[in-house]
């Protein structure tokens, strides 16, 4: 595989960050008349390609991983979310810390199946009758 180059390194690094080709390849510091076209060439390339793939499959959660926050979730060692709240001017902004305890509970739920929608169906005494036998047991002369 083809060594990447600072400039190629600069580029994957701001294309993860949005993966917008052309703004990447400007942050990067590539021309900005030619930053699409220069985008694209670079991620064509095969190494460009593998090493993107790798990153990807860097950052990317394992079910395990989905679970275990889950569970910290659901027993409030983590936030659910984190809300910044505007302030004063000149203020730094109040940061707020969420704790959805019950939807990371359900979620759990649904992972470990413990949860199962069910229909109850009740005979309610009727009887499906097929028309074709029932006429093809009556006298011809229509009694």
């Amino acid at each position: 595989m083809a060594k990447l180059t600072w400039k190629e390194k600069a580029f994957l690094d701001e294309y993860m960050k949005d993966f917008n080709g052309a703004a990447a390849a400007r942050r990067a510091g590539y021309s900005e008349n030619s930053a699409k076209e220069i985008a694209y060439e670079i991620l064509t390339k095969p190494h460009i390609k593998a090493e993107l793939q790798r990153r990807y499959e860097a950052g990317r959660m394992s079910p395990e991983d989905i679970v275990a926050r889950l569970e910290a979730m659901a027993e409030g060692t983590i936030p659910t979310r984190i809300v910044e709240s505007p302030s004063q001017l000149y203020e730094k902004p109040k940061v707020r810390k969420e704790f959805d305890t019950r939807g990371a509970l359900q979620d759990l739920g649904k992972v470990y199946a413990l949860f199962i929608d069910k229909q109850i169906v009740e005979n309610i005494g009727l009887e499906i009758v097929d028309d074709e036998e029932s006429h093809s047991q009556d006298p011809p002369d229509g009694r």
